[in-house]
């Protein structure tokens, strides 16, 4: 997505479109604390330990991924804590 919220702002910037170029700035900045939460409030911890007690979802090392949580805690860090805390209460939970 990172992409091509990026490749709208230039051509807008390009063919001086400002209005344009900020409103696809402001839906790429929503978008970055947005689909993190999503993504944490979709994501089921039950049934995603592996055969070694381990979260699934933890052993990932999409750079993506970090990249994503961190930009969301970062631009709306109640919300993401809000969101965050109570799925880790889960992990602790499904693995302890």
């Amino acid at each position: 997505m990172e992409f091509h919220i990026t490749r709208a702002v230039r051509a807008a910037d390009s063919a001086g479109i400002v209005e344009l170029s900020l409103l696809l700035r402001w839906v790429g900045a929503a978008a970055r604390v947005l689909m993190p939460l999503g993504w944490l409030a979709e994501r089921p911890v039950a049934g995603r330990v592996d055969a070694f007690g381990r979260l699934v979802d933890l052993r990932d090392s999409d750079h993506g991924l970090t990249a994503f949580t961190t930009d969301a805690a970062r631009g709306a860090p109640a919300k993401f804590c809000e969101m965050l805390l109570p799925w880790m209460l889960q992990v602790m939970a499904a693995t302890g």
